[in-house]
């Protein structure tokens, strides 16, 4: 019998196989394969990959797909799960998608760029005529061929020059790296620190640029001692990469002598292990150092104290740019050079004092 309950062929395999298979429970094959974000080992992933490989197992929606060519699908792949950033762009597709109609697929790269290529080409192979990509990749070969092949796509952050075909989501990062930090120069702070996940990527390197021409024209020389990068990068199955970044990256300010009395993090993420690891090494904040974030997840509100962030509206980003594409979707046209940006905006919480 199938997982519904209803008999099948002997050659039709169903998750039960793959999870007799792969030594695991139906519930964990379905969380491999649908790629959510409950934790799961490496190695158990991994058994569950190659075991649906082995019995060439293909989930029916995925079969359902296949053999009617749905047009009302979307696609979308984020780099993580983990980032509540992220879900906020997802959920802001989401709602704009099923207003019109569309359902939707959601999948994470896990931070590794050849996932990403593999999982544009499924998304191809799967008929998905729309694709939402936030991009790790440094190539766009993937997302050449995806386009070549009649579809649309609207890129939220790439590594490598857009086709002009796309739909260009990217955010001016530098801008949200100056917001944040003229808010600490407006409020007295001069002795401030950057701290940052691996400077690897595009987003980053445009924050810390932001940082630095706000201290530049405040004529506050910015030295390479008061850039804190952690130096790897990777997803974790019992834990939030960012959030134990952060804790790391707080240690190793308050171990290198220096006076700061602030901090600009790179995203809200690593500045709320920042914060945790200061407060539970008796530094308070912001009496003895102000903090301030970028993205405004809802986690900022929820710490004590309160985050001071850079609000990125990521929610109605992911809402208009979806309504953009579907409307190409509907036209059936190409349109070049099409642009979706919206302006962030400081939030001042508890995290910062005036001096």
């Amino acid at each position: 019998m199938s997982e519904e309950g209803h008999f099948v062929s002997p050659g039709a395999p169903t998750i039960v196989n793959v999870a007799k298979l792969a030594g695991t429970s139906t519930a964990t094959v379905s969380r491999v394969l649908n790629q959510t974000d409950y934790p799961v080992s490496e190695a158990t992933r991994k058994r569950v990959l190659k075991a649906a490989q082995d019995l060439n197992y293909t989930p029916n929606l995925v079969s359902k797909m296949l053999k009617t060519k749905s047009g009302k699908t979307l696609g979308i792949i984020i780099p993580s799960f983990q980032n509540p950033f992220f879900i906020q762009l997802t959920m802001g597709i989401e709602q704009a998608a099923r207003s019109n109609g569309y359902s939707t697929f959601v999948f994470s790269s896990q931070r590794d760029r050849r996932i990403e290529r593999r999982l544009i080409t499924q998304v191809m192979q799967l008929r998905i005529s729309g694709l939402l990509l936030s991009s790790i990749d440094h190539k766009s070969d993937a997302l050449d061929s995806y386009l070549a092949s009649g579809a649309v796509a609207a890129v939220f952050e790439a590594e490598y020059p857009l086709n002009s075909a796309v739909i260009d989501a990217t955010p001016h990062m530098d801008e949200n790296g100056y917001l944040a930090t003229s808010h600490l120069l407006d409020s007295g702070h001069r002795q401030i620190a950057f701290l940052t996940t691996p400077l690897k990527r595009h987003n980053r390197t445009m924050v810390c640029k932001g940082f630095r021409q706000a201290m530049e024209d405040r004529g506050i020389p910015v030295e390479p001692q008061d850039i804190f990068e952690s130096h790897a990068e990777r997803e974790l199955d019992d834990g939030l990469y960012e959030f134990e970044a952060g804790k790391e990256l707080a240690r190793d300010i308050l171990a290198c002598g220096r006076a700061y009395t602030a901090i600009v993090a790179v995203n809200d993420l690593l500045a709320c292990g920042i914060v945790h690891q200061l407060v539970k090494a008796g530094v308070r904040v912001p009496e003895d150092i102000s903090v301030v974030g970028i993205d405004d997840i809802p986690q900022s509100a929820m710490i004590s104290p309160a985050l001071s962030t850079v609000n990125q509206q990521s929610y109605q980003h992911g809402h208009d740019v979806c309504l953009h594409l579907i409307e190409r979707l509907k036209d059936n046209r190409v349109v070049h050079g099409e642009r979706c940006y919206k302006a962030p905006k400081m939030v001042e919480r508890e995290s910062v004092l005036k001096l």
